[in-house]
């Protein structure tokens, strides 16, 4: 399939296939449409498992940041906060890729949103900074809609040349 094809600018198909690499975000997007909402959980719950089991550096890496926050934790207690944190990331992304499709998923609570409004009608440019606490593309997405002027998203470039392409398609 055309969504498989391999990218020049991406050094190896390991690399392609990694949790950086564009194959897996193609892929998850490729099958979004055809998972059933009620079943969307249960399979990121599984992947993220398979990640947890197949992907010892990611996992050695959050265990470590887990153990720094809480060195009280024993380690099946660790390797659980570990699989959490790699079910709410799959979510997050699943998350993004609805939005954008062009799902109406998720909301938002604006404080203030009179200026909010009265910020989005402005002839100059505006800044609206986010906490970093869940999925900043997708919020972006969904206040594109909802302003009259041009968005940026100011974020850290992926890590792979060819993410960087497919991302800035969207």
């Amino acid at each position: 399939p055309r969504f498989l094809m391999n990218d020049e600018s991406t050094p190896s198909p390991h690399a392609r296939w990694s949790l950086h690499g564009d194959g897996l975000w193609r892929l998850m997007k490729a099958v979004a449409p055809w998972v059933p909402g009620w079943l969307e959980r249960p399979v990121i719950a599984v992947a993220a498992a398979c990640v947890l089991g197949l992907c010892g550096r990611v996992r050695r890496s959050v265990s470590s940041n887990l153990r720094a926050l809480r060195p009280e934790d024993r380690s099946i207690r660790r390797m659980t906060r570990v699989w959490r944190t790699l079910y709410i990331f799959g979510s997050t992304v699943a998350d993004n890729i609805r939005i954008s499709q062009g799902c109406r998923i998720l909301s938002w609570n604006v404080e203030g949103p009179e200026n909010f409004e009265a910020e989005s009608d402005a002839a100059g440019p505006v800044i609206l900074l986010t906490a970093h606490m869940g999925c900043y593309d997708a919020a972006a997405s969904s206040f594109s809609h909802r302003l009259t002027a041009l968005l940026k998203a100011v974020r850290m470039p992926e890590r792979t040349e060819a993410l960087r392409k497919l991302r800035a398609q969207e």
